[in-house]
């Protein structure tokens, strides 16, 4: 009896001294597991802000070549409209009035999606800066849509007013038709841009959210 008591705590002693190296290298690739993932989330957020860093760059970029055009329309508007084609001033007022309302929107948006909230560590403040851009985007067309209609009538009006010649009025129409076509196209365009790039800045900020409660 004492013989076998013997030999079973033989064997449990060796079964004990070979399983502390088995576990003891289970916690070496544990620890080298654990150093992988969090150099991949470190990776991972670097580049995410990156792409964020990226979008917001391509933003700012928008918004300064648009103020940069609408101060650049003033002078052009009066020289075109006012001193070539005779339109009034009256007309050239209102232009210029246009062109502070879009520039002074555009520089209201850039106040709300600063660059050191969004790229900043607090993501709940991103969201929030991310999300009111974009709704000021969907909200500009509540005002630049009435503001170009009045314009495209007060420029009809112009033209029957300041040309006599029934056919050079119908060319000229024509011409100011494909122009505003043309123009209404890119602006859709950069502004269907301007909303992707907004969502694109949403996505990564969720992801960063997400990856932090993880």
């Amino acid at each position: 009896m004492n013989t076998t008591n013997i030999r079973e705590q033989g064997l449990s002693a060796c079964n004990s001294g070979n399983n502390e190296p088995d576990m003891e290298t289970m916690r070496r690739q544990m620890d080298i597991l654990r150093q992988k993932l969090s150099r991949q989330e470190i990776v991972n957020e670097s580049l995410i802000r990156q792409s964020m860093r990226h979008n917001m760059n391509r933003i700012n970029r928008r918004h300064l070549w648009l103020c940069l055009l609408c101060l650049l329309m003033i002078p052009y508007a009066y020289l075109i409209f006012v001193m070539k084609m005779g339109f009034s001033i009256l007309f050239w007022g209102y232009t210029t009035l246009m062109m502070l309302v879009v520039m002074g929107y555009t520089l209201y948006m850039n106040l709300h999606l600063r660059a050191d909230d969004v790229l900043g560590r607090d993501l709940l403040v991103a969201q929030q800066q991310v999300a009111r851009a974009r709704r000021l985007e969907y909200d500009w067309l509540k005002i630049g849509v009435p503001l170009l209609a009045l314009w495209i009538a007060f420029i009809c009006y112009e033209v029957f007013r300041t040309i006599p010649e029934q056919e050079v009025r119908l060319v000229l129409c024509c011409t100011l038709c494909i122009g505003i076509s043309i123009g209404l196209i890119l602006g859709f365009s950069i502004r269907h841009k301007a909303l992707r790039q907004y969502q694109e800045l949403a996505d990564s900020i969720e992801e960063l959210t997400r990856a932090a409660k993880e």
